[in-house]
């Protein structure tokens, strides 16, 4: 990325346990970046960490509920339901959630599309990782925030072992993240009727990206 150095101030991604990492998604890793304002950032410092139910379900719980959260599905859930999915998802999945200054901002769900029922619907490659990724809702609006955010979770999916390409499965009525998926170099590729939604399928390689940070800033 030609302008990495001018924008980025502090970056660190380190395994929790110390060990190689042999599963997929990878579920132990912390991750941090600082980055500076400008143009196309929002200034401040963000880090991912596992999830954990204790510090993040309630919050978590209050965002699926929202209105702004309608495509993630779990609207009119109680907390002990969505506290059941998230343990249930973490021993099969990996579950990260993501921090701005300190306060949790961002959820991101990682899976394996070849254990994965999108694997019928689209040609797989080694290295595959699927993403869903939930902002919170923004008490106070900051400039590029969302953008921000997502370029953070990129960077850090592209660290992680194994990892080639992204692949994301959004809902084709949500306008909001198919221009942040755009945005961050994701290519479009058709309509796939799942059984509990339309969505569209995108892709995105590390040089996608890039090549998108250079064009957008």
């Amino acid at each position: 990325m030609s302008n990495l150095k001018n924008i980025l101030s502090v970056s660190h991604i380190s395994s929790l346990e110390h060990e190689q990492v042999t599963e997929f998604p990878a579920r132990n890793y912390e991750f941090e970046r600082h980055y500076k304002k400008t143009e196309s950032y929002c200034a401040g410092h963000f880090s991912i960490t596992p999830l954990s139910l204790v510090r993040d379900i309630v919050s978590i719980h209050r965002w699926v509920n929202m209105d702004y959260a309608r495509y993630w599905g779990m609207q009119g859930t109680c907390l002990d339901h969505v506290t059941q999915y998230y343990q249930k998802l973490c021993s099969t999945e990996a579950v990260y959630a993501g921090f701005y200054n300190g306060e949790l901002v961002f959820l991101v769900e990682l899976y394996d599309p070849q254990r994965d029922l999108l694997r019928y619907y689209y040609a797989q490659q080694q290295g595959d990782l699927g993403m869903h990724i939930l902002l919170a809702p923004a008490a106070v609006p900051l400039r590029h925030f969302s953008r921000t955010v997502f370029i953070c979770v990129m960077e850090f999916l592209f660290s992680l072992p194994q990892v080639q390409r992204i692949v994301v499965e959004p809902d084709a009525r949500n306008e909001k993240i198919h221009r942040l998926n755009r945005m961050a170099g994701f290519v479009y590729h058709q309509r796939i009727y799942l059984p509990h939604k339309i969505a569209c399928l995108a892709t995105a390689t590390a040089a996608q990206f890039s090549a998108a940070r250079t064009y957008f800033g």
